[in-house]
């Protein structure tokens, strides 16, 4: 690896051989951003999460003591000769909770619920006044200033005998009747309610009539009385006075407490403590769910500022918004649920709270940050990315994103090498930063002269969609792209968002392959995906070996056979939650990592038993099973798009959100041959590097040239430019070049 200028030291590492890594040696500078690229499969991932990220954790965890570390004893080290200088590490957690807003995922919720706390003031939901801070100090300060020289007698509720209060100096009370107030003697009051027959009710006695007179007085500013009054009555009453107040309109009685409580109608609000101001944390019970929406910010409530967005808000002393904006997610609102957003968008919304951080001497580590960030957006991104690494950390990136690496201090770029290994990077210059394919050849330039033909869509826009054309759907963050293409595929979409459409009649089928973040993971691996495991169990079942033995297909099947290991169930590992650290998995003591239980790993198919099937690729399997249909259309799918150095028997959890959408094409791309078909693609060349777009484009005209039709949302300049029709999703403010 060259680097683009000096440093004064570096993480080194020696002999990675993790997945398909063989023998690589690297050096990542410290105070650096570095780009890790290269072609799908070349091991960017298995480089920057799997061997840099992971070890930097495990040592973390050989922090803690020799007893809790015992259960991690299989943890997995990296497979690699030594790693030095290495910082702690901090990474975004693929371990998401789908029901958490992008509040939650980018912290925003701990700033609204801080800046709650501090300075929201709580307006009654009956009375509509705002209620004052609680306490003696603040409830004179009121009163003085809303009643200034009004005589007032301040009294509270009693919750003694009278004798009792007679004996500690309070002889006054007032009797609340018919609208007025009158003030009697403690002792007359006592023998009145003494002469009283048994049974018989006295209004003069009502818990709502009657009060204990703590003080008399005219409200003036700065008058210390008034203070010490409301400290009786308060220090008598458990918290709480009543105020009867001499207007010129007559006597109004009003209301004054400890904690905030409204003067006019007496509601009670609890105290302002920050965890009362979660969105996750809101009571059901409608009265105190009332109470904390009461609390306002600059006139808005807790839901309020939750339906906002970060490009519609500045909360003061918070870095998050700004955060928000340079990762490209400033237009979505901070109530919006994970589960309704792309992969990329889960993760940058995680970086977002990194970006407005304040530590430093760490290492970030960031697999695809680039993911479904429109050309707009990325020049802000890397700002942030800079800005990180210029607050004195180490910043490593595996994307293949040409603006990021034209940004970089020094680039790894990895590229198959056979049986020689991999090798990592070129020099990326501080002039150009011009980077090369493996191939040698230049990046592509993306020149827009003679660009396809464009049409701009708004709201109201009728969609004619081309048969047998590659179209491109473009469009600013948050337009509406993604519901645009759910709509042809016939999903439900906002009424607000809806789009006349016309010509789907003409299609006999509709493929639609999004790329949504399930909730959790599938268990199975890319046989198992593509059905391709299907095949080969037969096989193995029936071979000699298994038909001594009364093995059957079934008994193959990683997903409910016999012959799985029961420990692993069939995945190899096992996951381990850390709670507020981010899963570990370890090698599966049972079966060490091979899958199956050990009697089913004799049966061989072509000399191969079941665990090395699973651990061969996509380009070595299609030699492997020649001659049989069933294994090798799929193969052959997955080679078309550039997926052949995928393992048969690798986790579907651990693909990178690129190459599960691909995945997801090569499984449709099996009906190429059956009929008229539109496919809808949602970002198709994510995270491929600029040596795989040839290959993904030139399946996009195979399908066309079939008949098919291809409809895909992108971002990348190029694409777009090689597609026959651009479809630009405009605002929804009119402009003067939108021909719809």
């Amino acid at each position: 690896m060259k680097k683009s200028k000096k440093f004064d030291s570096v993480i080194s590492l020696r002999g990675i051989r993790e997945n398909c890594l063989n023998n690589l040696d690297v050096d990542f500078p410290i105070g650096a951003l570095t780009v890790v690229c290269g072609p799908s499969g070349s091991g960017k991932t298995s480089l920057v999460i799997n061997t840099l990220f992971a070890e930097s954790q495990r040592r973390f965890i050989e922090t803690v003591g020799t007893r809790r570390r015992g259960k991690f004893s299989l943890w997995k080290r990296p497979d690699l000769d030594s790693i030095e200088n290495l910082p702690p590490a901090a990474t975004v957690s693929e371990k998401v909770d789908l029901n958490q807003t992008l509040a939650q995922l980018c912290g925003m919720d701990d700033a609204l619920a801080l800046a709650f706390s501090r300075h929201a003031v709580p307006i009654c939901p009956h009375c509509g006044l705002e209620v004052p801070p609680g306490g003696a100090a603040s409830s004179a300060e009121y009163f003085e200033r809303h009643y200034e020289n009004c005589r007032a007698q301040i009294a509270f509720v009693p919750t003694a005998a009278i004798s009792e209060y007679a004996q500690r100096g309070f002889t006054r009370w007032l009797i609340e009747r018919d609208s007025k107030v009158e003030l009697v003697d403690g002792n007359e009051l006592r023998v009145a309610s003494c002469e009283l027959r048994e049974g018989e009710a006295s209004s003069l006695l009502t818990p709502n009539s009657l009060y204990v007179l703590a003080d008399r007085l005219a409200f003036k500013p700065g008058d210390s009385r008034t203070k010490e009054s409301f400290e009786l009555a308060f220090a008598e009453s458990g918290g709480k006075a009543v105020v009867f107040i001499e207007t010129p309109e007559g006597t109004v009685k009003r209301y004054a407490g400890q904690g905030r409580t409204c003067p006019q109608c007496g509601l009670e609000f609890s105290d302002s403590a920050v965890e009362r101001f979660y969105l996750s944390e809101l009571p059901n019970e409608p009265s105190e769910r009332d109470k904390i929406l009461a609390y306002q910010l600059d006139g808005k409530n807790l839901l309020e500022w939750y339906d906002l967005s970060a490009d519609q808000i500045a909360i003061p002393h918070s870095k998050i918004a700004q955060a928000l904006q340079d990762v490209g997610l400033g237009y979505m609102s901070f109530s919006r649920k994970a589960e309704t957003m792309s992969g990329g968008q889960i993760r940058r919304a995680a970086m977002a709270s990194m970006f407005a951080g304040d530590l430093v001497n760490m290492l970030y580590v960031f697999d695809e940050p680039m993911d479904g960030v429109p050309p707009e957006n990325r020049p802000a991104l890397i700002s942030a990315l800079l800005r990180l690494r210029d607050r004195g950390n180490t910043v490593v990136v595996a994307d293949n994103d040409a603006s990021l690496i034209q940004a970089a201090d020094c680039v790894v770029e990895l590229q198959s090498g056979g049986d020689e290994g991999l090798k990592g990077g070129n020099e990326v210059s501080e002039t150009n930063g011009i980077t090369h394919s493996p191939s040698g050849e230049p990046v592509h330039e993306y020149n827009f002269w003679g660009s396809p033909t464009a049409y701009c869509l708004l709201p109201t826009a009728s969609i004619t969609i081309s048969p047998g054309k590659l179209t491109a759907i473009t469009g600013p963050a948050g337009s509406g792209k993604t519901t645009l293409l759910a709509q042809l595929a016939g999903k439900p979409v906002p009424s607000d968002r809806k789009r006349s459409v016309t010509g789907l009649d003409s299609f006999e089928d509709v493929i639609l392959v999004e790329r949504i973040l399930e909730r959790k993971p599938p268990r199975g691996c890319v046989a198992t995906y593509l059905g391709i495991w299907d095949s080969v169990r037969a096989e193995l079942a029936a071979t000699p070996e298994s038909q001594a033995r009364g093995f059957a297909p079934g008994d193959f099947s990683l997903m409910s056979g016999k012959g799985r290991c029961p420990q692993c169930k069939g995945e190899g590992v096992l996951t381990i939650d850390l709670e507020y650290l981010p899963e570990i998995e370890m090698v599966c003591s049972e079966c060490m990592g091979e899958r199956f239980q050990k009697e089913y790993l004799q049966p061989r198919f072509r000399g191969l038993n079941a665990a090395e099937i699973l651990r061969m690729t996509v380009r070595d399997a299609f030699s492997f099973f020649r001659n049989i249909r069933s294994v090798q259309l799929p193969l052959t799918s997955l080679i078309d798009i550039g997926l052949e150095r995928l393992e048969l028997g690798q986790p579907i959890k651990t693909l990178s959100a690129g190459e599960r959408s691909r995945l997801d094409l090569a499984k449709a791309l099996q009906k190429i041959y059956k009929q008229k078909t539109l496919f809808l693609l949602d970002e198709p060349s994510a995270g491929l590097h600029d040596s795989e777009l040839d290959k993904l484009l030139e399946t996009f005209r195979r399908l066309t040239a079939y008949g098919h039709t291809v409809v895909m949302i992108e971002n990348n300049p190029w694409m777009i430019q090689q597609s026959d029709v651009e479809l630009r999703v405009a605002s929804c403010e009119l402009r003067e070049d939108c021909e719809a």
